[in-house]
């Protein structure tokens, strides 16, 4: 039996209140796959249907641990309030049993001296000790930072380089995983013990994993989480950055030399870096652009330095550059399969065609990215919309030549004989219909009644709009019934 099938299953057994079937399917696939969070909701909810919502609690914990996103949350926690009683189950609670493991937070710093502290406080009590790469701080951040237990400080002369930097704190690093932090984040109380254990599910996966933390980024007086920014990994699988800005996990021998994983996890972090006041101080934008100018010189093959420098150029209101930057990203990601995010390098052409109002070439990504990844929402969004306009585009373009069609009909003098009908009635008679179906049945009316006049008793085009006429008369319920 496939994963599929026994999802399916379990799936079936829920919806038919086989809830003990459905629990050992859903066992089943948790030892097959630790990882499939979809598997723990199954779980969990043939336990809370079983009136054991104690394990129920645990179970579906796990589940949101691993799928961040998950929608289903509010919903059950609702249901988990009302749920009493449970019982211990000791294969339950050795199916939640996590490995152990130490993990340390690592922080790149230059004269961070006004986030600091709230970044160093929040990691307490999550991680077992706290590496700082200090920058040439100037404001005091390094002394400040080893008052702290439980950090290391190392020196780094900065040049340009920030994978380089980071790469300088790894052999500091005494624990088994690391999670970099950014001294502008702050980990979100509700997540501190999630930490260690994200790390200990991942710490024996068969591909090294690259834990996708959640940023809840405040640009201006707006908040959104994002989970595609890998931030944890261990430190037992040879990983170190790549790259001068926006840097790469991959292996000592390259940034695509090795297959990883990355997996979302429900690790958070409050991040003010990229607020204005924040980004106008520290001139962010033109930084990470001069430096990604040096990696597309550097490493002029890899498209994620083309894919960063359209992103961070469109930014700066340059298009026609970003659009340059972005065409030729992805024609590199095209040809280079262990690059991940095509996907975003079609999704930022659509708006920059969009923006364009050159809507064939944004519909041509869109299908692009949907043939790449079919789930995803924003490319049905997207299309959807390009459609719309489109459609609008050929209604108005319809009219147009309808109307032309009526004048044309009046001073056509050509060999091949006109329809005498186009310029009597079946014009009128198209804009009618287009009026009606398009939701403006006031204007159908009026056309439908001006051919009515012009053409009295049983001829064609009369009989035609009277027939249309009745049926817009014709009560709502009659109507859908002929339809």
């Amino acid at each position: 039996m496939t994963c599929m099938d026994a999802r399916n299953l379990a799936a079936d057994a829920l919806r038919e209140s086989r809830f003990l079937e459905a629990e050992r399917l859903a066992i089943g696939l948790i030892r097959e796959n630790a990882y499939d969070a979809q598997a723990w909701v199954y779980l969990g909810e043939a336990l809370l249907r079983q009136g054991n919502g104690l394990m129920a609690r645990g179970v579906f914990r796990r589940a949101h641990l691993l799928d961040p996103e998950a929608g289903w949350v509010p919903a059950v926690n609702a249901e988990l309030a009302k749920a009493k009683g449970g019982h211990l189950r000791a294969d339950i609670v050795s199916l939640l049993e996590v490995k152990k493991v130490t993990v340390a937070a690592a922080l790149l710093v230059r004269n961070e001296i006004r986030c600091i502290d709230r970044c160093m406080k929040s990691l307490q009590g999550a991680v077992d000790e706290i590496i700082v790469v200090d920058c040439e701080s100037t404001d005091g951040t390094a002394e400040y930072v080893r008052a702290f237990p439980n950090a290391k400080v190392v020196s780094f002369a900065w040049r340009d380089d920030f994978a380089a930097a980071r790469n300088a704190g790894l052999p500091l690093i005494a624990s088994d995983w690391v999670i970099w932090v950014d001294a502008d984040e702050t980990l979100l109380p509700e997540d501190i013990a999630n930490v260690r254990e994200v790390a200990g599910i991942f710490d024996e996966s068969p591909v090294p994993t690259i834990v996708l933390c959640g940023i809840l980024e405040q640009m201006g007086d707006k908040q959104a989480v994002n989970y595609a920014k890998g931030r944890m990994f261990s430190m037992k699988r040879g990983l170190r950055y790549w790259g001068r800005v926006h840097e790469q996990i991959g292996s000592e021998q390259g940034a695509y030399e090795t297959t990883l994983a990355g997996k979302m996890a429900l690790i958070r972090f409050y991040h003010d870096g990229y607020s204005p006041a924040v980004m106008q101080d520290k001139q962010k934008l033109e930084r990470n652009l001069r430096l990604l100018a040096m990696m597309r010189e550097e490493d002029p093959g890899n498209p994620a330095w083309w894919l960063y420098s359209g992103r961070e150029t469109l930014g700066t209101g340059d298009a026609d550059q970003a659009l340059a930057y972005l065409q030729h990203a992805d024609e590199l990601a095209v040809v280079h399969s262990k690059f991940s995010r095509r996907l975003e390098i079609l999704m930022l052409l659509v708006s920059i065609y969009e923006s364009r109002e050159d809507w064939d070439a944004a519909e041509a990504c869109c299908l692009e990215a949907q043939a790449l990844e079919p789930g995803f929402p924003d490319t049905m969004y997207h299309l959807a919309c390009i459609q719309i306009r489109k459609a609008q585009n050929l209604y108005r373009a319809a009219e147009r030549n309808l109307q032309l069609s009526k004048q044309a009909g009046a001073s056509y003098r050509g060999v091949v004989s006109a329809d005498i009908n186009i310029p009597l009635w079946r014009a009128d008679a198209a804009l009618g219909d287009m009026a009606r179906h398009f939701g403006r049945p006031a204007d159908a009316r009026a056309l439908y009644e001006q051919i009515a006049k012009r053409m009295p008793g049983d001829t064609t085009g009369g009989a035609l709009v009277r027939k249309r006429l009745e049926k817009m008369e014709a009560p709502a319920t009659k109507r859908e019934t002929e339809a």
